[in-house]
């Protein structure tokens, strides 16, 4: 290479974020968004949008590999604003995944399950 010369840019494929809102009692809002990471890294992104004085429902998000049925869980522990103050919390962790895996993801709250449909990030 020579000096002053540029580099073009690596080939790469994007993937939308998958979102689902969840269903999540005591929160303003709660949303989960899927997006790969790397080529088998998908992380699973959990917002929780309280308004003053809300306090969320303790919970587990379970996503469900339709193929393999293994179960990862990903604990959500309640949230409380103060009164005089909106609060929230950013809640990721990044799973070892194939793209082309097909995930079911199931919202837990005092033995009650909310499931979505089958997502394909």
């Amino acid at each position: 290479m020579r000096t002053g010369e540029l580099l073009a840019p690596a080939p790469r494929r994007l993937h939308p974020r998958t979102l689902w809102d969840l269903p999540l009692p005591g929160a303003k809002a709660a949303r989960m968004a899927l997006e790969w990471s790397g080529p088998e890294a998908l992380d699973v992104e959990v917002r929780i949008d309280l308004d003053p004085g809300q306090t969320s429902a303790t919970a587990t998000l379970r996503l469900v590999d339709e193929a393999t049925h293994s179960i990862t869980e990903v604990p959500l522990p309640p949230l409380s604003a103060p009164v005089n103050s909106t609060s929230g919390s950013v809640n990721t962790q990044r799973l070892a995944a194939k793209p082309g895996v097909r995930l079911r993801v199931e919202l837990v709250v005092a033995g009650e399950v909310a499931a979505s449909s089958t997502f394909t990030p």
